[in-house]
């Protein structure tokens, strides 16, 4: 049979909270869960973990769904309502990780249904939100992607408007989509994270490793600190420390686990995680080809 992905009435009537206090969501057939990932920061030779990204993982009949799977069954009228879930689950979840002190990175489109006319939409809700599940602003990001095509004025609403309910703001997908350095520097985020299909072909190439460093030397001057993402092999995380990343995440590094998991704040030795190919990962600009292994 097909799977239905129907929406409830509500974010609230979608959401169930499992015997150990989990929350869930349903959407016809499906369930969403909600994982994190952890996101480090250097820490001499360690990479210690400092934040976590919260997404959402589809399951039907019990088993995993593949993300486009899902969303091939939800109509494009429910498409910002499934947001508005994860988004919502991301927040709610935040204390089964068991670190309240860990920040949480959350994406969220503010613009309903990519409907100009709509906005602000449900993001002007959020501070509300936060009150009633007594989560601090001060720990969390706000990570915007497609709203930085919104005109200037809006979109310095939308920083103005996270800022003053106690958020910190990221712009995601850099070298990808609309975030340019214009939009950037209008925004100015906390945290600019870099696309990872576009850092992963940077990386491909000796001429173009040598374009990050000063990339990310320029995000520093506009005051953002630069996140890369999917970082899947030890010459990724060669290219990104030595282009002088602050924060990093990805495979290689740790991989999203479902809320309620036991959370391991060990730091990571960077001289291991270089090695896991087995060979010694050479520093960037001495004697080696960066090639994704």
């Amino acid at each position: 049979m097909n799977a239905q992905a129907s929406r409830p009435v509500s974010v609230n009537d979608a959401i169930v909270t499992d015997e150990i206090g989990i929350e869930f969501g349903v959407m016809g057939d499906y369930r969403l869960k909600c994982a994190y990932q952890p996101i480090f920061r250097r820490d001499a030779a360690h990479l210690r973990p400092v934040a976590v990204e919260g997404t959402q993982i589809a399951f039907l009949e019990g088993e995993r769904a593949e993300w486009p799977s899902f969303m091939a069954d939800v109509s494009r009228a429910d498409r910002s309502f499934v947001d508005r879930l994860g988004r919502t689950l991301s927040l709610r979840n935040h204390r089964n990780i068991g670190l309240p002190e860990m920040d949480l990175l959350f994406t969220s489109d503010p613009i309903p249904d990519g409907d100009v006319d709509r906005w602000p939409g449900p993001m002007a809700l959020l501070p509300g939100r936060l009150e009633e599940i007594d989560l601090d602003p001060a720990r969390l990001i706000c990570e915007i992607n497609d709203a930085v095509w919104l005109d200037r004025e809006a979109l310095l609403d939308l920083a103005t408007g996270l800022r003053r309910a106690g958020l910190r703001i990221a712009v995601g997908d850099f070298g990808s989509g609309h975030a340019t350095l214009e939009r950037i520097g209008l925004v100015k985020p906390d945290i600019v994270t870099i696309d990872e299909a576009w850092f992963h072909r940077l990386c491909e190439d000796e001429g173009t490793v040598r374009l990050f460093g000063p990339i990310a030397a320029t995000f520093r001057q506009l005051g953002s600190q630069v996140l890369v993402s999917g970082i899947e092999t030890p010459a990724q995380l060669r290219i990104a420390l030595d282009g002088g990343a602050d924060l990093l995440q990805g495979p290689l590094l740790s991989t999203p686990a479902l809320a309620g998991s036991t959370f391991d704040e060990t730091p990571l030795l960077i001289e291991k995680l270089l090695r896991t190919s087995g060979k010694v990962v050479p520093l960037f600009g001495k004697n080696n080809k960066h090639k994704r292994r």
